[in-house]
């Protein structure tokens, strides 16, 4: 996600960077659902903080996702069933 946000463009729009962090969280959730326990949650939290960080370093402002709780909040229990 990081390589991907680096190469983005300065007039990428909001609904770019979002689609990339929702890319990043399925995958990472994906991956947990399949993997049982893969991802413990101490890690999870830690990646959940992690992620928030850039969101705001890319201008995401955590205020305008899940009732100001950020973005990661709000896409933290997506996943891709199998």
């Amino acid at each position: 996600m990081i390589a991907d946000l680096k190469v983005l463009p300065n007039e990428a729009t909001v609904k770019d960077k979002v689609y990339l962090f929702k890319y990043s969280v399925l995958a990472n959730n994906t991956m947990d659902a399949r993997i049982n326990d893969l991802i413990e949650t101490g890690q999870l939290e830690d990646l959940c903080e992690l992620m928030d960080q850039i969101s705001i370093t890319i201008r995401l402002k955590p205020e305008e996702f899940d009732n100001g709780e950020g973005i990661v909040s709000e896409l933290r229990e997506w996943y891709i069933e199998y």
